[in-house]
C-alpha cells in the first residue's frame, strides 16, 4: 500500500452522527473518566465503551493508549543516531 501523501488528519472512516443527551451530573464524571484512562477526546472514550460489551471492533481512533502499546514509533532522545 502506497505511503499517505495527503497533508491533514488520517480519515476516520464511515461514521453516523447522533446527538447523545446525557445527564447534566454524569458529563463530568465520564470526562474525567476518559482523560482518566488516556482518551483524546470524550467521544473515542463514548464509542469505545460502548463497543466492547456488545463484542463490537474498536475503531482504531477510539481506542486506549494502552490497547495500542506496540503501534506506535518510539521516540529517541535527541542526539540519538
Amino acid at each position: 500500500m502506497a505511503a499517505r501523501t495527503k497533508p491533514g488528519r488520517k480519515k476516520l472512516g464511515e461514521r453516523s452522527a447522533h446527538t447523545l443527551r446525557l445527564p447534566r451530573d454524569h458529563m463530568e464524571y465520564y470526562a474525567a473518566e476518559a482523560a482518566r484512562l488516556g482518551y483524546d477526546n470524550l467521544n473515542a472514550y463514548l464509542v469505545a465503551e460502548l463497543a466492547r460489551p456488545h463484542k463490537l471492533d474498536v475503531p482504531y481512533w477510539a481506542q486506549q493508549p494502552s490497547d495500542q502499546e506496540g503501534q506506535q514509533q518510539l521516540q529517541l532522545p535527541l542526539g540519538a543516531a
